[in-house]
């Protein structure tokens, strides 16, 4: 089984993980913890239930907002679990792409390299000369 989880300073979590509903349906996996948005909020305990509920056998890919930042660090405590990965710098389309990949396939560390470098090119300039612009690239 695998298991998301997306966390960040304030409310993109949430927003991300609401807006996934439009693409996988109400019951999609991910989850995702809001942190410093309410008042006396143990954001150390609401990771630590996240990873209570997982299996040494789940695969887990924590998404957070930013490289360093105090969410990222909260996490990283975690990251010497079996089969658990912590991806910074989270938006729509990465967290999208990853909880599209089969669970058939093997999670490796080359396959979710891969799939950041691809998801690096994902991330575009636009000027108004690109009207042109074929989007099936």
């Amino acid at each position: 089984m695998r298991n998301y989880l997306v966390i960040s300073h304030g409310r993109l979590a949430d927003g991300i993980v609401d807006t996934l509903k439009l693409f996988l349906g109400e019951n999609h996996k991910v989850k995702s913890i809001s942190a410093f948005v309410y008042e006396n909020q143990d954001i150390d305990q609401e990771i630590r239930d996240f990873f209570a509920g997982i299996s040494p056998d789940d695969d887990t890919i924590v998404f957070s907002d930013i490289f360093g930042g105090s969410v990222h660090q909260k996490v990283m405590a975690y990251i010497d679990l079996p089969n658990t990965y912590l991806i910074a710098g989270v938006n729509l389309p990465t967290v999208l792409q990853f909880a599209l990949l089969s669970e058939d396939d093997p999670l490796t560390e080359e396959l979710i390299q891969e799939t950041v470098d691809k998801l690096k090119e994902s991330i575009v300039f636009t000027r108004n000369t690109d009207a042109d612009q074929d989007f099936d690239e």
